[in-house]
């Protein structure tokens, strides 16, 4: 299990394979994901991907999505985003990722070999 950040009561880690039958539980749910992307659940094949998609990107790009999770319980309770990817030309919204806290990471080549700008939240130094 990869851990990326921890606080008293959650942990953020890494997805794995696994998680899928949980991550649906969330994601299948249309209450929860009216407040998401395109506003529809998920299908359990698509719930899938997003973890298969996810584990791809942490080796692409560095970051992906991640599993949060309850330490009191280790109950997948939901998922987050840590990094984000732009159009170099797109100056306006990477202003508005630095001011919700976003670094710059890097340059680079996304999965379609377009050039891309990735940011990322870092974690404060000394911060577990």
């Amino acid at each position: 299990m990869a851990t990326v950040l921890q606080t008293a009561r959650l942990l953020l880690r890494r997805f794995e394979p696994g998680d899928s039958e949980h991550l649906h539980a969330i994601t299948g749910d249309p209450d929860v994901m009216r407040f998401v992307g395109d506003l529809k659940p998920f299908s359990p094949q698509r719930t899938r991907t997003m973890i298969a998609d996810a584990m791809a990107h942490y080796e692409q790009r560095g970051f992906g999505e991640y599993a949060i999770i309850c330490k009191a319980t280790g109950e997948l309770i939901g998922f987050e985003v840590l990094g984000t990817s732009f159009d170099p030309h797109n100056h306006a919204s990477m202003r508005v990722a630095a001011k919700a806290g976003f670094q710059f990471a890097r340059t680079g080549l996304d999965e379609h070999g377009l050039p891309t700008v990735y940011y990322e939240q870092r974690r404060p130094e000394g911060t577990p």
